[in-house]
């Protein structure tokens, strides 16, 4: 990707800044995308 989620997300529109918060470089770190493909786990097994 080469990419950071975060740019990628606001480039994109899945993400919007609506709070001064979201600009932050610890908001931005732990920042993910519900947009991309992801998976869930329980107990280390994938639902």
């Amino acid at each position: 990707m080469d990419k950071e989620i975060y740019d990628w997300s606001m480039e994109n529109k899945y993400f919007d800044q609506t709070k001064e918060e979201h600009n932050t470089p610890v908001f931005i770190q732990r920042f993910s995308s519900g947009s991309q493909e992801h998976y869930h786990y329980l107990n280390g097994q994938q639902e």
